[in-house]
């Protein structure tokens, strides 16, 4: 193993014949394993073998770590404190007096992020229905940056993703946006996003990711106001009796205040209106948690007419109806007439005769 002092000419002479010699090493080195994928600061280790049976020199060229021989035809490469970023280890092997023969180790060293945070971008407080909206995803200290894969959640609903094409190896730090139109059904949604490194099959499985805490969204909307409304007059005061009732049916938490001819607090309003203060303008303002919308209604109080008869009505409908009744019962009625005058005549006659009967006896 060379040392450090004369490592930057030997190390940049290595590269240089690697990039000309190296597509032959294949042939006598193997590394095990070809490809390493470590956390900074972690520990690492690889072997480089062959099967040449005469060879001058088999070693490793790295500038952290050292080299031990551990077989008669194996040397292995071991870093107990991994903290480089972008080294390019190589084992070499000189068979003659020829040009070495170097095989590259692949190497990749990540940092999972310090921390992931979610924000809107220039917005605070309660977002509006159909507007458009920024989020942004800060990463703060990650690498490598082209494996950074950023993934948007909506509850537990994955809606977007980022990735970065920066070639870093070095810590970075990063930022991803996501363009949202909530919609009233996003109320109290909770949005995340969490940074995953993606080092393919060498790398730990699953991927490491950090995720950040939520951002709850308030979505304010347009709520629909009705007004309900019922008047019963009342002849006896010559008023009416109004009823209005307001209502938000799309939330259960709104408050509702009425403004106008008359003023008040709840859903129902009840009063009382004379014809002759004309048309009367209310306003029911309802407000809840998503924001709060208003309606007007004009309530006019009309008397009702109450068909009403003549004085003579009564006794003209009591003579039709007794007329009515004759006529239904004259055949029973002319019957009884009959029987009656022909009882009266009888009775006269006997009254005449006995009359005469006693002239006569006074005389004698």
């Amino acid at each position: 193993m060379k040392t450090s002092h004369t490592y930057c000419i030997l190390y940049s002479g290595a590269v240089l014949l690697l990039l000309s010699y190296g597509t032959n090493a294949s042939s006598y080195l193997r590394l095990d394993p070809p490809r390493i994928v470590a956390s900074f600061g972690s520990s690492i280790s690889a072997n480089c073998s062959t099967d040449v049976a005469d060879y001058l020199l088999l070693d490793w060229e790295s500038p952290l770590g050292f080299s031990k021989k551990t077989g008669p035809k194996t040397v292995t490469w071991i870093v107990e404190s991994l903290t480089e970023w972008d080294m390019k280890p190589f084992c070499y092997i000189n068979v003659n007096t020829d040009v070495p023969k170097q095989l590259p180790l692949s190497l990749t060293v990540y940092k999972t992020p310090d921390t992931v945070s979610i924000s809107t971008v220039n917005h605070a407080g309660p977002t509006v229905e159909g507007r458009q909206y920024e989020l942004k995803c800060d990463i703060q200290n990650v690498a490598p940056v082209g494996n950074v894969i950023v993934k948007w959640y909506k509850g537990d609903t994955l809606v977007g993703s980022t990735t970065f094409t920066e070639s870093s190896k070095t810590p970075e730090n990063l930022l991803a946006t996501l363009q949202i139109s909530p919609s009233r059904d996003d109320n109290g949604a909770q949005y995340r996003c969490e940074a995953e490194l993606d080092l393919g099959p060498e790398g730990p499985q699953p991927p490491p990711a950090v995720m950040s805490d939520p951002l709850n969204i308030t979505v304010h909307y347009v709520i629909k106001v009705e007004i309900k409304s019922e008047q019963t007059w009342k002849a006896a005061t010559n008023s009416c009796d109004v009823h209005l009732l307001c209502r938000a049916p799309e939330d259960q938490t709104v408050s509702y205040r009425w403004r106008g001819f008359k003023e008040k607090d709840g859903a129902q309003l009840n009063f009382t209106l004379k014809p002759e203060e004309g048309d009367v303008t209310l306003n029911c303002t309802a407000s809840g948690s998503t924001g709060n919308s208003s309606n007007t209604t004009t309530v006019k109080c009309t008397p009702k007419k109450i068909a009403t008869d003549s004085p003579n009505s009564g006794a003209s409908f009591s003579v039709l109806h007794l007329l009515s009744f004759l006529m239904a019962a004259s055949p029973y009625l002319l019957s009884t007439i009959i029987l009656g005058v022909k009882s009266y005549r009888a009775r006269a006659k006997a009254d005449d005769v006995n009359m005469v009967s006693e002239v006569r006896e006074a005389g004698e």
